[in-house]
């Protein structure tokens, strides 16, 4: 007599291994996706970010550069002779020199200085400052001084800047946007190549910041 056997179904203990593998590659294909969607923005964005940076740094440029014009127009239509007005990184350097504004050893402003800052702080009203800072900068030349009103250039320079501050002050410059710096002759501006007199004669002078918002 035959039996039949029954049928018995052999499955694969593997099977869950390729469904694993499946999904851990369509989850790897995932994050590949993710990583290069960021990076395309990453880069769009340092593009915006430096698109964005240079018209910053063009609308911050602009004003000034119109404002160095204008200053420099008013010297010259009232022949401010004395009145060096340079652009600078991060502003307007205007150079006075100190020889029409005080006599040596003296912060005590001379009649031909004070009238020469009247004409400039006169000036500077024609002028939207846009609230900026105005740094006023004494600087001396080398020779030591040590008189009973100055115990050494700081002194000097410091008060030299304060004077052309108040004259400044005086003639309605807002005084909140005003600082007076003594830099002495730690700040030489004149080329080593000049005889030692005219050093120092450049040396000697102030020095008015108009600097960026």
């Amino acid at each position: 007599m035959n039996r039949t056997r029954p049928k018995v179904e052999l499955k694969d203990d593997n099977d869950w291994m390729m469904t694993y593998s499946d999904a851990i590659t369509l989850l790897l294909a995932f994050f590949v996706l993710i990583v290069a969607v960021s990076q395309v923005n990453e880069g769009k964005l340092e593009e915006l970010k430096d698109g964005w940076g240079k018209v910053v740094d063009t609308a911050a440029h602009l004003p000034m550069q119109e404002l160095t014009a204008d200053i420099q127009e008013i010297v010259e239509q009232k022949n401010l002779d004395s009145v060096v007005v340079t652009a600078v990184t991060d502003g307007i350097r205007i150079d006075l020199d100190s020889e029409n504004l005080y006599d040596s050893g003296s912060a005590s402003l001379k009649p031909e200085g004070k009238a020469l800052i009247s004409e400039f702080a006169e000036a500077m009203k024609e002028v939207d400052l846009n609230g900026r800072s105005i740094i006023v900068e004494g600087h001396s030349d080398d020779l030591p001084i040590h008189t009973k009103q100055f115990d050494s250039n700081w002194e000097l320079s410091g008060a030299r800047a304060i004077e052309v501050t108040k004259q400044l002050i005086k003639f309605n410059v807002d005084k909140s946007q005003l600082r007076a710096v003594a830099y002495a002759d730690a700040q030489p501006r004149a080329d080593k190549a000049l005889p030692i007199e005219q050093q120092r004669q450049l040396n000697r002078r102030v020095v008015i910041y108009i600097k960026r918002n």
